[in-house]
């Protein structure tokens, strides 16, 4: 990626970005109930550094992946290959696999809008309507680096901020546990790393 293109992108993308290791179990959890959501209403929008092969990890998920009678929203990687998986009452009703040769090294950016996803702003998958979704927000909040249940494939890589459901959480807090939404909810960092904060301000937190 040459350096203009690496400018034009920081720019874009703000201040900082939010580097994640498996290791540490780095995470940032959403603190919001978004309500039942059309799938045909579903949004979001995730800008990630994208270096090379990503192994096993997870950008953002919501609800649980295996409940019979609840929804979610994965959006994860398993052996170098994208999933978006919309699933249903346990159902995967909805899946898109992108392989890692569809991303650029720098910054990606992953859109869902009226169905239609898009990589880097190129139409890859349209997805078809299957009705309502219902999210038990309350146990298996928006997870941001890791699976909303069980706190499973953490990320090793770099998120530079995340929409959903029209609310975007740009990452861009200068330093501290808690970061914040455009639409007035707030979510938390968090690390079992030992240096706790000092390990979030100098680590996880990474000015561009």
């Amino acid at each position: 990626m040459s350096l203009l293109k690496a400018v034009i992108n920081h720019k874009e993308n703000g201040e900082f970005k939010n580097n994640f290791v498996a290791a540490n179990k780095d995470k940032i959890i959403i603190d919001h109930d978004y309500g039942l959501i059309n799938y045909v209403d579903l949004d979001f929008k995730v800008v990630f550094e994208y270096s090379g092969p990503m192994g096993t990890g997870t950008l953002f998920a919501v609800g649980k992946g295996n409940d019979p009678v609840t929804s979610s929203v994965l959006c994860w990687f398993l052996s170098n290959t994208l999933r978006v998986e919309i699933r249903q009452n346990n159902s995967v009703n909805a899946i898109k696999q992108i392989f890692s040769t569809s991303f650029i090294i720098g910054s990606n950016t992953l859109e869902l809008i009226n169905l239609n996803l898009y990589l880097n702003n190129v139409l890859v998958h349209t997805f078809t309507d299957h009705g309502v979704l219902s999210i038990d927000y309350g146990g298996y909040p928006l997870s941001i680096g890791t699976f909303s249940y069980g706190n499973l494939y953490y990320l090793n890589g770099s998120i530079y901020s995340v929409r959903f459901m029209n609310e975007t959480f740009s990452l861009d807090e200068k330093s501290g546990y808690r970061v914040y939404g455009d639409q007035g909810s707030f979510g938390t960092r968090s690390t079992a790393n030992t240096g706790r904060l000092t390990y979030i301000n100098s680590t996880m937190i990474e000015k561009i």
